[in-house]
Order: C-alpha cells, then structure tokens, then sequence
C-alpha cells in the first residue's frame, strides 16, 4: 500500500475488461459509502 503513497498509483490485479469493470465499480460504491476519497481506473495492459 506504500506504493500509492509514494508513487500516485499501484496494480490491484490483471483482469478481463467485463471483471475490471465490474470490480471498478464495486471499489467506487464501497469506497463511496465509507467516505474514503479513493480514485480507482481500469487500464489497458
């Protein structure tokens, strides 16, 4: 976790684009109901 404080970004895991979607979404709405300011993208690889 101290690579995103030191270095602005860190690899969560490789998925297929359906999944990485759907686990983007699933971060954003928890992140969101917890009040936490996390940012989360799906990238190409």
């Amino acid at each position: 976790m101290l690579q995103v404080h030191h270095e602005g970004k860190g690899l969560c895991g490789i998925y297929q684009k359906d999944i990485a979607d759907t686990k983007h979404q699933q971060v954003q709405n928890l992140a969101r109901q917890a009040g936490h300011p996390l940012l989360s993208m799906v990238e190409e690889v």
